[in-house]
């Protein structure tokens, strides 16, 4: 009751004849059983499908997207004539590409194996390594990324996410609406080294920085933006000589802010508390940053001491 079916030419999908292509393969091939096929309502069981050297460009403007809306927003009339089952998918040597030409930053995933298996629901796992993620003209970062997840109708619920980047390394637990692309929101936990992003974030300046750091948040993307928010924390941020020890505070990141505040670290046997902000009112002004501090209980003689 098996066949299988083998198409060794170039598959593509692309909204207008002038998009580049949203999905190209290169061998797609699947196994049916028949026997089900044959029934007053008929199921067709698609038992195994096997796709490799394929390639997903998902692009953003600011007046919409090229991801195919694959739900309907019109309510069911009754069962359907028929249903299709697919128990098993494999799609390996995958390349994804993710451009955001708003903000403007992409992601490159290369090398994707990822696997989907029918047991109760769907579910399956996803990874690649030497990916690239660019943000606006900054130096790129390599990125590996491994996760688990289910699939439920539109959503896509992330159970398990470890991404090690350039300079970090990230877990995550969240959802994906694929009928809202790209909307989705997940709950964040980084570790992430000073220096490293120095470099990375402000590669023309020349000032240093020592340790690592903790954040734990939420990340939410959605049409038209990104909002980051949570709490980090350290135990010690080095900047030139001077340390500062139980760094800890709260930030948030959107297209137009990046703030931090209620942050506090000790300062020469006294403690701290600082604010931050960089605001952008619109994209034909200049963003205007501010910087508030104050001290108390310093140590003198320390201060003495470290200027010698």
């Amino acid at each position: 009751n098996l066949s299988r079916v083998t198409d060794v030419t170039r598959f593509i999908y692309q909204i207008t004849p002038e998009d580049k292509p949203f999905f190209t393969a290169k061998q797609i091939s699947l196994s049916l059983d028949w026997s089900t096929a044959l029934q007053r309502r008929p199921d067709f069981n698609v038992t195994s499908v096997d796709i490799s050297d394929w390639r997903m460009l998902v692009e953003d403007w600011s007046d919409g997207t090229n991801f195919p809306k694959f739900t309907s927003d019109q309510p069911s009339n009754g069962p359907r004539p028929f249903t299709t089952t697919v128990q098993y998918l494999r799609a390996w040597r995958g390349e994804f590409v993710y451009d955001n030409h708003n903000a403007p930053w992409s992601v490159v995933a290369r090398g994707i194996d990822l696997n989907i298996t029918k047991v109760r629901g769907y579910q399956g796992e996803a990874s690649f390594r030497g990916g690239t993620i660019t943000v606006q003209d900054h130096p790129p970062m390599w990125a590996d990324f491994k996760a688990r997840y289910e699939i439920d109708g539109g959503l896509l619920h992330m159970r398990k996410v470890d991404i090690e980047t350039d300079g970090a390394v990230t877990s995550a637990v969240g959802d994906i609406d694929i009928s809202r692309w790209p909307e989705m929101l997940y709950d964040v936990k980084s570790r992430v080294n000073f220096q490293r992003m120095r470099e990375l974030f402000f590669e023309k300046e020349n000032w240093e920085l020592a340790g690592d750091g903790d954040f734990s948040g939420k990340f939410r993307l959605f049409k038209g933006g990104y909002d980051l928010a949570g709490s980090f924390g350290s135990h010690e941020l080095g900047v030139y000589a001077y340390r500062f020890p139980s760094l800890a505070g709260s930030l948030h990141w959107t297209r137009g802010l990046f703030e931090v505040t209620n942050a506090s670290a000790g300062f020469f046997g006294g403690t701290s508390q600082f604010e931050y902000s960089i605001k952008s009112h619109n994209s034909r002004e200049p963003s205007t940053s501010r910087f508030d501090a104050s001290y108390q209980d310093v140590d003198v003689a320390k201060v003495s001491d470290f200027y010698e």
